[in-house]
């Protein structure tokens, strides 16, 4: 383990860590910040490859750090400018992977998911739902929140590498069911999902695009409460998730 004890917050390496709390500098630098005890413990031991140092205040236990070759050691007051969230653990910094384009040769297989969310904090909420209900293959819609900003990877939860990430230019460019969340779609408790398809929900507070409704195959809906017109975007994404994984139970 090589430590780089860093005391002034002018120090240009202490910037560039600082820069890894906006999407500009994770994408300059290649690299983001994994926040909190769990994730980081998660992602030690399922993506230990991933990671390329930590950032730790100088009276932490370093012990906790064993393995990881690049260590900053900061003051207190520098450290608690990075550590956004109070979490008071060592915070990881790992490798962003390269997001290719999509092409028509992609392999399809299950619910490949569309995240349009220009808040990181939803886009790491649901990329952590779609784990959870096997979604494995995530296309990122132009003006979608970095899924690695720092509170994109804070509510993902040490689940941001179990996806593979995808760019799309056109829907129409895969033969693909293209079901999109909508309200007067069809009720989601008498849709049957196909058994490969590609989900697209709204985007917060203005819904689906003309765009995206033109290209939609089916229009699905969540039934509510007269009293209630919408749900939040991520949340009803989460339920149409819900409602496929238990029709492939």
């Amino acid at each position: 383990m090589k430590i780089h004890d860093i005391e002034s917050a002018k120090n240009q390496i202490y910037l560039d860590l600082l820069g890894l709390l906006s999407s500009q500098g994770i994408a300059e630098k290649g690299q983001a910040l994994i926040f909190g005890l769990k994730a980081t413990e998660q992602i030690r031991a399922q993506y230990f490859d991933t990671i390329v140092g930590a950032i730790a205040e100088r009276e932490m236990d370093f012990s906790k750090l064993n393995g990881i070759d690049r260590v900053y050691k900061l003051p207190n007051g520098l450290f608690n400018k990075i550590d956004i969230f109070g979490t008071g653990e060592p915070i990881l910094m790992v490798k962003v992977p390269e997001i290719p384009m999509a092409d028509s040769k992609i392999e399809f297989k299950g619910c490949s998911l569309v995240i349009p969310f220009q808040d990181p904090s939803n886009v790491g909420a649901l990329l952590r739902t779609a784990a959870g209900f096997g979604v494995n293959q995530i296309f990122l819609a132009k003006g979608c929140a970095n899924p690695f900003h720092p509170k994109s990877t804070r509510a993902a939860s040490g689940v941001i590498f179990a996806h593979k990430y995808l760019k799309f230019s056109n829907l129409k460019d895969f033969s693909l069911p293209c079901i999109a969340l909508d309200s007067k779609g069809v009720d989601l408790k008498k849709f049957n999902f196909p058994n490969d398809f590609i989900l697209i929900p709204g985007v917060e507070g203005k819904g689906l695009s003309e765009e995206i409704k033109s290209l939609a195959t089916t229009k699905i809906s969540i039934p509510l409460n007269q009293s209630v017109d919408s749900l939040n975007a991520t949340i009803a994404t989460s339920i149409a998730l819900y409602s496929w994984s238990a029709q492939n139970s």
